[in-house]
């Protein structure tokens, strides 16, 4: 029991690892494309590629929308439970070139509503998720 304890603890710790280097990069990315003229951030309401990301990511297929390095570590298994919804904040989309993210409120069954962040990377025509933080 011991080991089974100590290898989810491990898996929980380079989960979240992985998703802070993934953020990490995001937040560098963004800022050097900023700060190299790569045009104002886009602002609003989210695209309907990145709402049907979110709907895959809190659905039973959730990794087919999750950015491969992420989707990498994450353990086996559903992402989120059924029945999980994202709802996004009106204007809270932020968008800078092929990198963006949302704000709104996650909610899980049986779980108070929580504010999160979803992180998305355009990549081969679609959007893909890079990580969700709860506030």
């Amino acid at each position: 029991m011991w080991t089974t304890h100590r290898g989810r603890r491990r898996l929980a710790i380079a989960v979240g690892a992985a998703v802070v280097v993934v953020v990490l990069i995001t937040a560098i990315v963004l800022a050097v494309q900023r700060s190299a003229g790569a045009g104002p951030a886009a602002q609003g309401q989210e695209p309907a590629g990145a709402r049907a990301a979110v709907g895959l990511l809190l659905s039973a297929g959730g990794r087919k929308a999750v950015a491969p390095d992420m989707a990498s570590v994450l353990g086996p298994g559903r992402l989120f439970p059924p029945g999980a919804t994202f709802s996004a904040k009106p204007g809270t989309w932020h968008q800078v070139g092929s990198f963006a993210n949302v704000t709104g409120i996650l909610q899980v069954p049986g779980r108070a509503a929580l504010l999160a962040e979803i992180g998305f990377m355009r990549r081969g025509g679609r959007w893909l998720v890079t990580f969700e933080a709860q506030k």
